[in-house]
């Protein structure tokens, strides 16, 4: 008699997840399988009579069409999504959502900043361009530079505004003075052809008033000429040496992944934001169907009134649940339900203080704040940054080469794209869907991002990619 490899996401759930699948007849342990089990499918833990509610991740996915007993294979031939009335609908406020923060018990070393409520994890110079047809001219000039030894890198913010700027050039400038704000930078040069909308003396004005070490350039009048002796300047105002702060002060994003990555990289994530959190840290996730599709699972959450009034605006404009797709069902997401439960367990069971325009910095405040932007990955990393993080963790289930202005932890949902990969994946998630405990698994996680923020170098690091 086998006994296979099971998950269960939450003490509430009535079903358990088959990282590896399993044969009819094997047994786990008064529950003997019915039927045979694709790899990453559910079983039933107990008996769940027709038209109760199925619960993974301690919340409903859908609900019996039929009498499933205890071991039977439960997905969509005898599983339906939640009545329309009951999903998705945001709650009324329900008052404070109870935390259990204790004192950081974790430290890493970084850089202070004058006036920032945040250290950064590296000591970078950012070059932000006002328009974008001087792009290539700054990385002619960057590529000439010989960077000083205390700093980390010296770094094109490489954007495409136009001279005239669009209808969400508002926006954009937010974005772009977000990033200026962002503690890994140490400096900040902005540089301006002097002929477009968008004057670089404003944006130098606005900086300065966010206390940054920042300076600024018009190439029409120097030629570029100056950009060397500036970069000089702003790293001799920028600090040499790291100093020790406690774990309150990380800003982490948090990025989770479809496929195999609903039972390894997604729920890991959640593990690591509730320690994160417990330690007074921040996590920011990014708004959008897959996360804000849970409403009734994250309302509780909410920690103030005014936070919830945020969220809910944030809410109505992110659409409605996204049906499974032919690759979700085959690896065992069965309704739309499970794919937003499977979205919002990378926050874990921490609170969420507040919702974050576009390049709004994020407050000093344990738990999760959320971004608007609800684009792909890449455009959710520069809301991050521009909101503040100074790591972020990103899970995938296929791979990409793809790194942040920030250091950007790769996350594979599977080690066979970790071992496919090794110069993009940072950290392998499979190794949960081999047996490795989840506190284990977190422990090693929050070691990696601990020796990150110290200055480890990621894999987009070493080949110095760094994009918005």
């Amino acid at each position: 008699m086998t006994h296979p490899l099971f998950l269960r996401m939450s003490v509430a759930d009535n079903v358990f997840v088959l990282p590896q699948g399993a044969d009819a007849g094997a047994t786990l342990g008064a529950v003997t399988i019915r039927d045979r089990i694709p790899p990453l499918h559910k079983i039933a833990a107990t008996d769940i009579p027709s038209g109760k509610q199925v619960i993974k991740y301690g919340h409903p996915i859908g609900s019996a069409c039929r009498d499933i007993r205890a071991g039977d294979w439960v997905h969509d031939h005898n599983v339906r999504p939640l009545p329309q009335e009951q999903w998705p609908q945001l709650p009324e406020w329900r008052g404070p959502y109870p935390t259990d923060r204790g004192a950081p018990r974790d430290k890493f070393m970084g850089y202070r900043r004058r006036g920032a409520i945040r250290p950064g994890v590296r000591n970078d110079i950012w070059v932000i361009p006002s328009v974008g047809c001087i792009r290539g001219e700054i990385r002619y000039i960057l590529a000439n530079y010989r960077k000083p030894y205390w700093i980390d890198s010296v770094r094109l913010i490489d954007h495409q505004s136009d001279c005239g700027g669009g209808e969400n050039s508002a926006s954009a400038v937010d974005m772009l003075l977000g990033l200026a704000f962002n503690p890994n930078a140490a400096g900040i040069l902005f540089v301006g052809l002097g002929c477009e909308n968008l004057q670089v003396s404003d944006l130098y004005n606005r900086a300065l008033a966010g206390k940054c070490n920042v300076t600024f350039a018009i190439m029409q009048k120097s030629g570029g000429d100056k950009i060397p002796m500036l970069l000089d300047e702003l790293a001799a105002d920028s600090p040499r040496v790291r100093e020790e702060f406690p774990a309150s002060g990380l800003c982490v994003g948090v990025i989770g992944s479809d496929g195999p990555s609903h039972a390894s990289a997604n729920p890991l994530l959640g593990h690591f934001s509730n320690g994160l959190a417990s330690q007074g840290g921040t996590i920011l996730a990014a708004g959008g169907p897959s996360l804000l599709g849970a409403l009734p699972a994250i309302a509780p959450k909410i920690t103030t009134e005014g936070a919830f009034e945020s969220f809910s605006h944030l809410a109505r404009l992110s659409g409605s649940l996204r049906a499974p797709s032919a690759d979700d069902l085959k690896n065992g997401i069965t309704t739309g339900e499970e794919k937003a439960v499977a979205g919002i367990s990378i926050i874990g069971e921490t609170q969420i203080t507040g919702a974050l325009d576009s390049g709004e910095p994020a407050r000093s405040v344990a738990g999760t704040q959320i971004t608007a932007e609800s684009g792909c990955e890449a455009a959710n990393c520069t809301a991050f940054a521009g909101s503040g993080a100074q790591v972020i963790l990103f899970a995938t289930q296929s791979g990409t080469p793809f790194g942040s202005v920030v250091p950007t932890v790769k996350i594979s949902s599977h080690t066979e794209l970790a071992e496919k990969h090794p110069r993009w994946i940072d950290f392998d998630a499979g190794t949960l869907l081999e047996g490795e405990p989840w506190d284990a698994a977190a422990s090693r996680l929050e070691k990696l991002v601990l020796s990150v923020a110290c200055g480890k170098r990621v894999a987009h690091e070493e080949k110095d990619i760094g994009d918005i």
